[in-house]
């Protein structure tokens, strides 16, 4: 398949690495958060350290849900919300 398609090298990287690379370091801590989790990913010279990665059961959605409900508990009326389900 490669062959076919011309490609002569390939890359697989973490995504948390990949990530601090566009910021031009190589060393530091990644927060992603996701739909319904989140990941603390520290990063040395390059290189995930799996040992101390992190995750929460805590994102994007549970955060919006939560928002929600204080907004409203403080009489703030907001839209139906399906306008704040994602596709």
């Amino acid at each position: 398949m490669f062959e076919n398609y011309q490609v002569y090298k390939l890359y697989l990287g973490n995504s948390s690495c990949l990530s601090l690379f566009g910021t031009g370091r190589t060393t530091g801590i990644v927060i992603e958060s996701g739909y319904n989790q989140t990941h603390v990913v520290p990063i040395y010279e390059g290189y995930a350290l799996p040992h101390a990665i992190s995750s929460i059961p805590v994102g994007g959605n549970t955060i919006t849900n939560f928002l929600i409900e204080s907004l409203e508990n403080r009489g703030i009326e907001l839209p139906s919300t399906k306008v704040y389900e994602v596709a």
